[in-house]
Formats: structure tokens, C-alpha cells, sequence
């Protein structure tokens, strides 16, 4: 009897912690996130990232500090093994492409890279306190 007890205790215990571990997971990706990045013709461009949680997933927007994407939708966001990915539609007034955006998450930092149209640079952005 007490050593089944014991059996149940422990994986109830276990449970609780893989459910935190899973929970907290998630939590890392959520907030404010602050980088650069370069864009072709342009140089260095800082880039800023706002994470929400909802019952669906995730919604997001990506701002840069050139002014051409201003508070922009991300979608396809999928978080899964501490890799995040979306994409976006990159406007600057004469021309629209998609943009892949693949980041990996290391403690407060996302790092990772965007490709679109044969393009394609390195993103480093920390999760702003």
C-alpha cells in the first residue's frame, strides 16, 4: 500500500512539473522583444516584436524602426521546441513580398534569421524587461 502510494505521489509530482516546464515554455516567447536585423539598400534596421497568447495560438506584429512596417500583423506563428517561425507581408509602397522569419529561443534571446524573394539576413532580438 505505501509503496503504490508512493508510485502515485511521484507521478503526480512529475506531472505538476512537466506541466509548469510546458507552461513556462510558452510564457518565454510572450512580451516585447527588441533587435536589428539588416534589409538590402537599407543597412541595419531595428526591429521590434510583440508576442500574445490567445485560446488559438498566438498573434503577433512586427515593427521596424525605419517606419515602413509599422505595427504589422504576423501570421503561421508556430512555436514548437523552443523554435518560433511566422511570416508577414513586407510593404514598402511599390512593391509587397512575404517574409519567413525563423528564430530560435535561448533564455531572453531569439536568434535566427528572415529569407523572402532570395534574401535573407540575420535577426537577433532580446525580450525587453
Amino acid at each position: 500500500m505505501k509503496k503504490g502510494l508512493f508510485y502515485f505521489a511521484f507521478i503526480m509530482i512529475l506531472i505538476g512539473c512537466i506541466s509548469v516546464s510546458v507552461l513556462h515554455a510558452e510564457e518565454d516567447i510572450l512580451g516585447t522583444w527588441e533587435g536589428t536585423t539588416s534589409v538590402p539598400d537599407m543597412g541595419d534596421v531595428g526591429l521590434t516584436l510583440l508576442l500574445e497568447k490567445i485560446e488559438e495560438g498566438y498573434i503577433g506584429k512586427i515593427s521596424d524602426t525605419s517606419g515602413i512596417m509599422d505595427n504589422t500583423e504576423i501570421s503561421d506563428i508556430d512555436f514548437t521546441n523552443n523554435k518560433l517561425s511566422f511570416n508577414f507581408l513586407f510593404d514598402n509602397g511599390y512593391s509587397a513580398v512575404m517574409v519567413d522569419m525563423i528564430l530560435k529561443v535561448e533564455g531572453n534571446k531569439l536568434t535566427g534569421y528572415w529569407q523572402a524573394g532570395g534574401d535573407s539576413a540575420a535577426v537577433e532580438l532580446e525580450k525587453k524587461v
